[in-house]
């Protein structure tokens, strides 16, 4: 054996635990009935409740034009964030991640495995919701549109997945079903996913923007409503810093049992 098989056998088997975990953590998302339900059916039908009926005040003409962008930041919020928290925690309950653990996989490529699988879970809801949005009356994206919420999306997926394993490592299962469910209804109302920012009290209001999720949603709302060349520098900022810190957080305080 030469030096480039050589090279290229370590290469495979560098890769080929990430490969297989990410899979397998996919096929357990399309496989579950109730992932469904959180990844497609709850942001479908509360795109199609918010933009036919009057519920809140939005600033465009057609109420699907203000809503989609927050359900696209919804979506990924309760599937990268309350969704994985729930499950990893469960899965260091019944002894799933200890066996993980003893694989040669290791904490940061589960963690870089959940990210991708999510993501790769996010390309449907991104299809599906569009399709609800345009038959709404909302425009039909353009490849650049698509291309810009595809990255913003992938970013914010790394923030919210460090955050879950975070909370999934630290807490008992039972605490964090409360913690993130309650962190879930926080966001969504501090957001400016469903209402505008400026209805919050102002300190609130700053406070608010750095939240990976708020600036997530900024920028789709930027890109689908004003278009592409109006993103806030800081929008790109916040989700970048928050992608980059909470998934090296998570490998460093992540617990396999």
């Amino acid at each position: 054996m030469n030096v480039t098989d050589t090279t290229e056998t370590a290469r495979r088997t560098k890769y080929a635990p990430l490969r297989a975990q990410t899979f397998a953590e996919l096929g357990l998302r399309i496989r579950h009935g109730e992932t469904a339900l959180l990844v497609i059916g709850i942001p479908a039908i509360l795109l199609v409740f918010f933009s036919i009926v009057d519920v809140v005040d939005v600033p465009t003409d057609n109420s699907v034009d203000f809503v989609f962008p927050g359900i696209l930041a919804l979506a990924i919020l309760s599937t990268a964030f309350t969704a994985t928290a729930i499950a990893t925690a469960f899965e260091r309950a019944y002894g799933v991640l200890h066996r993980i653990g003893t694989t040669p996989l290791g904490r940061t490529r589960l963690i870089v495995a959940k990210i991708l699988a999510i993501a790769a879970t996010q390309v449907i809801q991104l299809v599906v919701l569009t399709t609800i949005a345009v038959i709404l009356g909302h425009r039909v994206p353009s490849v650049l549109d698509v291309a810009i919420i595809t990255v913003a999306g992938v970013l914010a997926t790394s923030a919210c997945v460090g955050a879950a394993m975070i909370i999934a490592s630290t807490l008992k299962p039972e605490a964090v079903l409360g913690v993130a469910n309650g962190l879930y209804v926080l966001l969504l109302l501090l957001s400016g996913l469903v209402f505008e920012l400026d209805r919050l009290p102002s300190w609130l209001a700053t406070a608010s923007q750095y939240l990976p999720i708020t600036a997530l949603g900024e920028i789709y709302r930027s890109v689908l409503i004003d278009g592409a060349d109006r993103v806030d520098v800081r929008s790109w900022i916040v989700v970048i810093t928050w992608a980059l810190i909470t998934p090296v957080l998570a490998n460093r305080w992540f617990k396999w049992s």
